[in-house]
């Protein structure tokens, strides 16, 4: 297994698997999520990741073939009248291809990102998961991760 940061030229890669996940988002929640379109929308969001400072996407190949990605951002949350200052990673996206799922892979990059933390003397990684999605629940749940809030929405009819 190799880990490297994603470039310009891994768009196909980072399409193929964009892909897979944003299909189940969009069967789980179609009228919220859009299906994976390779478009104006899909570049200018991994060109943003790409060259973000703060933000890393990072490719994983097994046997040279793509199997997934991680992309986390390192920022710092303020102090306010809520909170104090805390410099946090939060997990905006983590693919495994469906294929290559059980095989450690995922934790993998998990594992990457953590290391990350833990060189960056980051106490916390965050992110979120749809709670249609119970298996990347019961995936994060083993990985150590668990429910902090819960995100409500209320439907106006037409």
């Amino acid at each position: 297994m190799k880990l490297r940061p994603a470039t310009k030229e891994d768009y196909d890669v980072l399409f193929e698997l964009f892909s897979e996940v944003q299909t189940l988002h969009y069967d789980g929640m179609p009228d919220f999520c859009r299906p994976a379109k390779k478009d104006k929308f899909f570049y200018a969001y991994f060109d943003e990741v790409i060259k973000g400072e703060d933000k890393h996407l990072i490719i994983g190949f097994d046997d040279d073939k793509p199997f997934g990605y991680i992309y986390y951002v390192i920022s710092k949350l303020p102090q306010n009248v809520y909170r104090t200052e805390e410099r946090i990673m939060y997990i905006n996206q983590i693919v495994v291809k469906k294929s290559y799922q059980g095989r450690g892979l995922g934790r993998a990059l998990i594992n990457h990102a953590m290391q990350v933390a833990k060189k960056e003397k980051i106490k916390k990684i965050g992110l979120d998961v749809w709670l249609f999605n119970t298996g990347a629940i019961k995936f994060f749940e083993n990985q150590g991760f668990s429910a902090h809030n819960q995100i409500m929405w209320h439907k106006i009819a037409e």
